[in-house]
């Protein structure tokens, strides 16, 4: 993490604190592991890849205002890759 409050990592703070952190840095690291693998419910694109890659890149910072950023481009690349799985038919090999 790239913060002070990051701290929580270490086991040291409120636990509060240290539970923010642990809680930050799991979904940065879903971020980036979705970026990476380019899976969610199943591929994903590039676009979608890039705001996981992005949110999970943020939440290292555990600040208030980049976990919010972080969050919210995790949500909007869910959302998309959900939206469009929607309109395609599923594989035979998923039944």
């Amino acid at each position: 993490v790239l913060a002070h409050e990051g701290e929580g990592l270490l086991l040291q703070g409120s636990v509060a604190t240290i539970a923010v952190a642990a809680v930050s840095a799991a979904l940065g690291v879903a971020g980036l592991a979705v970026a990476t693998g380019a899976w969610v419910l199943g591929p994903a694109r590039w676009h979608e890849r890039a705001l996981f890659g992005l949110g999970g890149l943020a939440l290292l910072f555990t600040t208030p205002v980049f976990i919010a950023a972080g969050i919210i481009l995790m949500v909007i690349g869910l959302a998309l890759h959900v939206a469009t799985r929607r309109g395609q038919p599923r594989s035979a090999e998923a039944t």
